[in-house]
């Protein structure tokens, strides 16, 4: 977490940079986001090969896109006992916390002797962009996936970016498993989500996406809500507060920036 202080003596430099204009509804941004879309949509596996090895710099056949068993193995083989024990306690948590805010079915008999209510069931199939590259997020993986399994989605797609080597930080992938993913891709950037969106020979479609991500995933997600409905706009990573009374403290409350997920994964139905 940032803390800006108004004593510092960058305070005004650090303020301009937090309220600076963002580069979500950058065209270019747009421009070139529809080009990624298009052309998965066009070439499939292909694209998805090109732009991997295009932002990445990894290389990959469609054959080793998906995540082996042998590499899963790998992963749990490298988790330490306090890795383990610091997952298991934030995913109980987490869980813990989603059972209570779980949609409820409901039903009533109206006026007219009519029984009307609501129904919610699971997306059984959904996918996660978790990000990747320099900062693996382990927590964004617990945050969703987790969220997607106690909602009770039956297959959980994960992509996340692999390095130049091909391979995912091994922490990351421990995590992705533990948190209850079915499938998970080595495929980033732009062109995971329409990888998942458009049903490629690899990677099949799924019916809702979820995850953070920065103005190109945010443009991109743009694309396809105005066409298919398919994929939510994340909802704010991180938040900041600003006091507007002339009384400034020294430092803001940790409270005031935090991070939040927020994955509903099921479908209602009215009666």
């Amino acid at each position: 977490m940032k803390i800006v202080r108004f004593a510092d003596a960058d305070f005004a430099e650090r303020l301009a940079e937090l309220t600076t204009s963002s580069s979500l509804f950058d065209p270019i941004v747009e421009q070139r986001t529809r080009e990624i879309v298009e052309a998965v949509r066009l070439r499939g596996d292909a694209a998805l090969s090109e732009f991997t090895e295009r932002f990445d710099g990894a290389r990959l056949a469609p054959e080793q896109f998906e995540i082996t068993h042998a590499e899963l193995m790998s992963a749990s083989l490298k988790a330490d006992d306090n890795l383990r024990k610091t997952i298991a306690e934030a995913q109980k948590n987490i869980a813990a916390f989603a059972k209570k805010s779980l949609r409820k079915n409901w039903s009533m008999h109206n006026s007219h002797g009519a029984t009307v209510g609501e129904k919610f069931d699971p997306f059984q199939r959904v996918g996660i962009y978790v990000p990747g590259g320099t900062a693996p997020l382990v927590s964004t993986a617990l945050m969703t996936i987790t969220l997607a399994k106690v909602a009770g989605c039956k297959e959980i797609v994960v992509c996340t970016p692999a390095g130049k080597t091909g391979e995912i930080n091994s922490a990351l992938l421990f995590a992705i498993r533990a948190a209850g993913a079915t499938e998970i891709y080595r495929i980033g950037g732009a062109q995971a989500m329409p990888a998942m969106a458009l049903d490629t020979p690899t990677i099949r479609f799924v019916q809702k996406i979820f995850g953070p991500g920065n103005s190109t995933s945010s443009q991109r997600n743009a694309c396809w809500s105005a066409t298919s409905r398919l994929i939510f706009c994340p909802v704010p990573a991180k938040c900041s507060c600003l006091p507007t009374t002339l009384q400034i403290p020294n430092s803001l409350p940790p409270i005031c920036s935090r991070k939040r997920s927020m994955v509903p994964v099921t479908n209602a139905s009215g009666w």
